[in-house]
């Protein structure tokens, strides 16, 4: 198994990380972690442990993002089956023993397991799991991708290396893994849902996954207009599964749009889509969508008088930062 894991400013929590990697009960593992120009000591840190560790290859490049971190561990694995930790996160010890057995089992492609919530200091805040064990083919999990039964990240499945060898992630986005995900399971023949729950997703203050402003409000907008596109021509009911995904990522768009500036070339493209689409969104009857449609002016007085009350609430309790949120 070849674990990648991305590195950027994360020393406060990377001991951890590296600790549940290592000790893992089994034992055939290429770690690669690849720094992503840390300034805070995690480099240094992560050398110390290249050093302990012969299966730790340390490769550090300047700052280009996790998508990029994330491309060139994929491209430097050898193998035969490919996991992302972040370096923030850590994972149970018997993750890859228990995994590679399900691989072994039932010859899938994939395999999605369960992940808890912990604060900072590893307390556990809600567990995500299946109920039940299941293999699906690559149209059921597709469907389950597009109605959040599985979330997009990266770490709560492990791939084949051939599903996922010649995947790009975009560099330069947030959120790149809602633009690359479908793509792995559509060269998925099948994937298995195991209801183990074998990684510890911590939220804290230093996300980058939970700001959501104007530039990953764009991101999430044109990459699920991309996969809605690419999905319409295999699969066409299922690329539907994503409609109402669009609608809320296009208003979202246009709700920063009253506050901050927004690209308008993607902005008028969200707006084109609703004018577009503008039957079938009032279909959904979606309460604020309608509002949007039959008076614009009053909509924009309360999505900015919300705003004004939600900035002040925070500021009231003291929060700056939001914390890591779903995909």
């Amino acid at each position: 198994i070849s674990i990648i894991i991305p590195v950027y400013n994360g020393r406060e929590y990377l001991e951890d990380c590296l600790k549940s990697v290592v000790n893992q009960t089994y034992k055939n593992l290429e770690i690669l972690i690849v720094d992503d120009g840390s300034k805070d000591g995690s480099l240094d840190l992560c050398r110390l442990w290249a050093k302990a560790d012969s299966r730790i290859k340390l490769i550090s490049q300047q700052n280009k993002g996790v998508a990029e971190a994330r491309n060139v561990g994929i491209s430097s694995a050898t193998g035969d089956y490919i996991y992302f930790v972040d370096s923030d996160d850590y994972i149970a010890l018997n993750l890859c023993e228990k995994v590679v057995e399900e691989f072994s089992l039932n010859n899938v492609d994939i395999v999605v397991f369960g992940y808890v919530l912990v604060d900072n200091k590893g307390s556990k805040i809600l567990s995500i799991e299946k109920s039940k064990q299941q293999i699906v083919d690559s149209e059921s999990s597709l469907r389950q991708l597009l109605t959040h039964n599985i979330p997009n990240y990266f770490w709560n499945k492990m791939y084949k290396r051939e599903v996922i060898s010649n995947i790009k992630c975009p560099v330069g986005h947030v959120w790149e893994d809602l633009a690359v995900m479908y793509k792995i399971f559509l060269q998925a023949g099948k994937v298995s849902f195991m209801p183990d729950i074998f990684y510890n997703y911590r939220q804290h203050n230093k996300s980058i996954v939970g700001r959501m402003n104007e530039h990953s409000l764009t991101d999430i907008f044109l990459m699920r207009m991309a996969r809605y596109n690419d999905l319409k021509v295999k699969y066409p009911d299922i690329a539907e599964l994503d409609f109402t995904n669009i609608v809320v990522s296009a208003l979202s768009l246009y709700d920063v749009s009253l506050w901050r500036n927004v690209d308008k070339e993607v902005l008028n493209s969200a707006i084109d889509f609703l004018m577009r689409d503008k039957d079938k969104i009032i279909a959904l009857r979606k309460k604020g969508v309608i509002l949007w449609y039959k008076n614009i002016k009053l909509y924009n007085f309360l999505r900015k008088l919300k705003h004004s009350i939600g900035k002040i609430v925070k500021r009231f309790k003291g929060e700056k930062v939001n914390k890591r949120s779903l995909q």
